[in-house]
């Protein structure tokens, strides 16, 4: 059983949608957050987190390699609460990066 976390882009995880395909269904719930590599090695690497759909991560691909593993498990976004407005910004996010 496995909860993966989409982030990193090309960098440190490798290409999400192979590392998506490649755990299969040992995937159970997914961990989502944006991160810029660019953003990363200009500011330092805990300084890459960015909104969802913004960064590195192609979330075109990541859909379809869930698609393809029949993914159905939970999704929790990664990133900083706020108010009612933030929580509705993240649920934005999420369903573009998931939805398209």
């Amino acid at each position: 059983m496995a909860s993966a976390s989409a982030s990193r882009g090309q960098d440190q995880a490798g290409d999400v949608a192979t590392w998506v395909r490649e755990l299969g269904p040992r995937i159970v719930k997914l961990d989502i957050k944006g991160y810029s590599n660019r953003r990363a090695d200009a500011e330092g690497r805990g300084k890459g987190f960015t909104d969802i759909t913004e960064g590195d991560i192609d979330w075109r691909s990541v859909r379809a390699a869930l698609r393809d593993i029949g993914f159905s498990g939970w999704v929790s976004a990664e990133v900083g609460g706020g108010d009612v407005s933030r929580l509705r910004a993240v649920l934005d996010q999420m369903k573009r990066a998931l939805l398209g």
